[in-house]
């Protein structure tokens, strides 16, 4: 049996990255206390090597750089997230900056939005009140008080919908208005 495990090369990798030359020779337990450290290292290799190629990849849906601002009364919206759902797949989100801009991200950092028509909404609201006794959400803060009319927020209601073009120019100047004007 040890031949057959020394000729096996899964097994040579394990010893190898054991730190165990095949030189030294099999002593033992297959379960040495190298060879379990060299599983250890050969899980945490296929893990890296599972999650680097699935990382920033892309998915089943081809994105397209996206972006724009975002304006409340003619004035830049800052700390609003925008989320863009398309008809099929995962929505892309950003977040705008002081000047009202942002950036869509899909699968990865601002990688853009899936290419097609989107329904579009915009959250802003103030920060938290610190208090944590929402009805059926234990230990979720409840939210600040909205920054923008809350229709806005809802697929249904914001009445805010943009086509991603695979080729064009993906950049959107979305018009919002508060209640007041």
């Amino acid at each position: 049996m040890k031949d057959t495990l020394q000729n096996n090369s899964a097994f040579q990798l394990i010893l190898c990255l054991g730190g165990r030359s095949r030189t030294e020779g099999f002593r033992g337990s297959i379960l040495t206390q190298s060879s379990a450290l060299a599983i250890k290292r050969l899980t945490f290799i296929w893990l890296l090597l599972g999650i680097s190629s699935g990382c920033n990849r892309g998915g089943d849906f081809p994105t397209a750089e996206a972006g724009g601002v975002v304006k409340i009364d003619s004035r830049p919206l800052d700390n609003a997230h925008v989320i863009f759902t398309p008809g099929k797949g995962p929505a892309a989100t950003g977040r705008t900056a002081s000047d009202g801009s942002f950036t869509l991200s899909t699968y990865g950092t601002r990688d853009g939005a899936i290419v097609g028509h989107h329904h579009v909404t915009v959250v802003a609201r103030e920060a938290g009140d610190g208090q944590y006794d929402r009805p059926g959400a234990p230990g979720i803060e409840r939210p600040g008080k909205s920054l923008i009319p809350e229709k806005y927020g809802n697929t249904g209601t914001s009445g805010l919908a943009f086509d991603v073009d695979a080729n064009g120019n993906n950049t959107f100047e979305i018009q919002l208005t508060s209640a007041n004007h």
